[in-house]
């Protein structure tokens, strides 16, 4: 289990249910974008530095879900290889060195790419019922080029163990060059659900 500390990085999610080990990438990216210090050095302690690396590489354009300045110093710590226990954090917090750019299928426009979410989601979810919410900063036309695609789902009825984890490949395969965040609201708590349903747009027909 993650330690207390951590709970107020994951309030919108069952803490005590949070594993570190199964929810590895989660907590990786989470931690790099908003953690402490602290905690911060207790990912690199817990899931070494290779691990770490690993999941940023390995989702490198959805890691632009991250704060822009936050997304900048950790391109630094693992592309140019600088210690990230070495260096400054603030020092590093304040760089703007030039990271690589999109390529020009990430130029496609925004609204091709959340179109292609919701056709995947709905497809995924053909034949159950389920209510379908499109929230954060694409909902409220705030986006930048750093946010991610965060999509709700409320069953109302059963859905089959696996479904929602089909649907996540299916997306992470898709050519949608940004992360999509695919939440279950049954596994959130009430307040996080009502703000979704209250400013979310709904996306199920």
């Amino acid at each position: 289990m993650l330690p207390d500390s951590f709970r107020p990085l994951f309030r919108n999610y069952r803490f005590e249910l949070l594993d570190p080990d199964t929810a590895s990438e989660l907590v990786i990216k989470t931690t790099l974008g908003y953690g402490t210090w602290e905690q911060i050095k207790w990912l690199f302690a817990y899931y070494g530095r290779e691990r770490v690396r690993e999941v940023f590489l390995k989702d490198f354009h959805g890691c632009r879900e991250l704060p822009e300045p936050t997304w900048r110093l950790w391109a630094l710590a693992f592309l140019d290889e600088i210690p990230p226990e070495d260096t400054d954090p603030l020092a590093r917090w304040r760089c703007r060195r030039k990271v690589p750019s999109q390529s020009s299928s990430q130029r496609q426009p925004q609204a091709d790419y959340l179109a292609e979410v919701r056709r995947l989601v709905l497809e995924g979810l053909r034949g159950y019922s389920a209510r379908v919410y499109l929230y954060g900063s694409q909902a409220r036309g705030q986006s930048t080029r750093a946010s991610d695609i965060d999509v709700a789902i409320l069953p109302l009825s059963e859905l089959p163990i696996g479904l929602l984890a089909t649907i996540r490949e299916n997306l992470e395969e898709s050519t949608v060059p940004y992360k999509v965040d695919l939440v279950d609201l049954t596994q959130t708590d009430a307040s996080f659900r009502t703000r979704v349903e209250q400013e979310g747009t709904l996306w199920s027909e």
